[in-house]
Formats: structure tokens, sequence, C-alpha cells
């Protein structure tokens, strides 16, 4: 979400978030001008086998002189598209909508201050980057151990 409200990502161009959205007609206007039309639906079903639905639309390739437009190209000269997942797009405005009320707004600001920190140390100091076992049993004991590790190297630092 923070990354969605830099104005670099709100000046990218190729974001489909930055594109104008029709829903009557359930089409998208890029920067360039290229309209993408809803073509289908699709299933997609990634490494962990959980399944997703998409839309996918495709850019329209000629004007209204039938002329081809070079932007709804690629570089291959292929016809652009972009696929959407609705449900996703749902989830992340309704988080977003969620984190910019004021309450809920502070509390993701104190977790910068309480959290970050000591996740960030057990990377930068320890080189802790992955647990080396499995099941939350042995997970919860090498917590446990790195947990310790970063105590005694506080209890050095005040001592020394």
């Amino acid at each position: 979400m923070l990354k969605e409200q830099s104005r670099q990502w709100q000046s990218d161009d190729r974001k489909v978030m930055n594109w104008t959205y029709f829903a009557e007609d359930d089409y998208y206007i890029d920067q360039r001008g290229v309209r993408f039309n809803f073509q289908r639906y699709s299933k997609r079903t990634d490494k962990s086998g959980v399944t997703r639905d998409f839309k996918i639309y495709q850019a329209e390739k000629f004007d209204e002189d039938h002329q081809v437009i070079p932007a709804a190209l690629t570089q291959s000269g292929q016809t652009r598209y972009i696929s959407i997942n609705p449900s996703w797009e749902y989830f992340k405005a309704q988080q977003r909508e969620r984190l910019t009320t004021e309450t809920i707004a502070q509390i993701y600001a104190r977790r910068k201050i309480d959290v970050e920190p000591v996740f960030g140390r057990m990377k930068a100091s320890l080189g802790f980057k992955r647990f080396m076992v499995r099941g939350l049993n042995k997970v919860t004991k090498e917590t446990g151990i790195v947990i310790m590790a970063l105590n005694m190297a506080k209890m050095v630092n005040m001592r020394g």
C-alpha cells in the first residue's frame, strides 16, 4: 500500500491502477489513449495449487480509420493485453480503506517502531533470513534461540 502511494508508482503509466476504468462498458484506457476491452475470463493455477480467476482485456488494434495503433502492439508486433484479478483488487481496496482510517493508521505507524527493527537486527546482525527446520514445534525452538542470541548481544552492548 505504501509503495502504491508513492509519487513514482502513481506516475508510472505501466500500472493498470493509474489507467482510467469505465465500469459501464467494462474497459480501460491507458495513458497513451489505447483502449483495452474485456475479452474473456481466465483461470490460472500457481505452483502451490491455488487457482485464481482473471479478467483478460485486449487492446484495440485499429482506430476509426482502420489504421493500426502502434501503442496497442508489443515490440514483437503482438496485440497487448492485461490480466486483472477482480477479487485481489477488491481486497486491496478494502484494506486500503481500512488502513486510511485514523486509528488503524496509528497502529500501523507504531508497528514500524515496535516490530520492524527487531527483524532488521535478526537479518543484519545474525544473518537469519529463513528457518532451517520444519514443523511448528521446531520453528518455535529455533525462534527462541534466535531471540536469546539477540538478547545476549544487547547485554554485551550494555556492558561494553
